[in-house]
């Protein structure tokens, strides 16, 4: 089935079928199921698939027995993918109908996401109020103790906003700034 497009590229795909078949070899090379929200982040919030054909192909994977979809907790919201044998052969036997270009971006993201969520793991960003203004903290966690334990004070809400957002995804650089600068490397 094909859907209107007006200028094709080559790292996207525009079929239900070779969304099928790029869903099938990213749970496969991967090793590990995946949930619908990480699938739809790299095929839709990705630029690799439009919405209804990710939506279309998906249902149609687990109507297949390519996928099983089961549910993590009491959120019906919270689906997970896992490949059958079916959707391993799937992924083996037609990985070469999708372009390189593909199945590359769509690794490329994946990892980017996972990198993601490992930080954001190891990191906790809080904003509190207090009798005069508010305290930004932030802490990288680490296997035992933490590594740093940094808190700010801040007179208004608007800058405790910017810090608070200004630390997500950079609390790695900041820890080794702050360990260069007072060792004096």
């Amino acid at each position: 089935m094909y859907y209107r497009r007006d200028e094709p590229k080559p790292d996207q795909i525009y079929t239900i079928h070779e969304t099928k078949v790029l869903m099938c070899y990213l749970i496969h090379q991967l090793e590990r199921p995946l949930t619908q929200e990480l699938l739809r982040n790299v095929m839709v919030h990705g630029g690799i698939v439009d919405y209804f054909i990710f939506h279309d192909a998906l249902q149609a994977l687990v109507d297949a027995g390519n996928l099983i979809e089961e549910t993590d907790g009491p959120d019906d919201n919270n689906k997970i993918y896992s490949l059958t044998d079916y959707g391993v052969q799937t992924a083996e036997e037609l990985k070469d109908s999708i372009l390189w270009q593909v199945k590359e971006k769509a690794i490329r993201i994946t990892n980017e996401i996972f990198d993601k969520m490992r930080r954001d793991s190891q990191e906790e960003i809080s904003c509190e109020k207090t009798d005069d203004g508010y305290m930004v903290r932030c802490v990288i966690h680490d296997i035992g103790s933490d590594l740093m334990d940094l808190k700010l004070y801040v007179p208004d809400k608007a800058t405790a906003d910017k810090i608070r957002f200004g630390f997500d995804g950079r609390t790695t650089d900041l820890y080794r700034m702050i360990i260069n600068q007072l060792t004096g490397n």
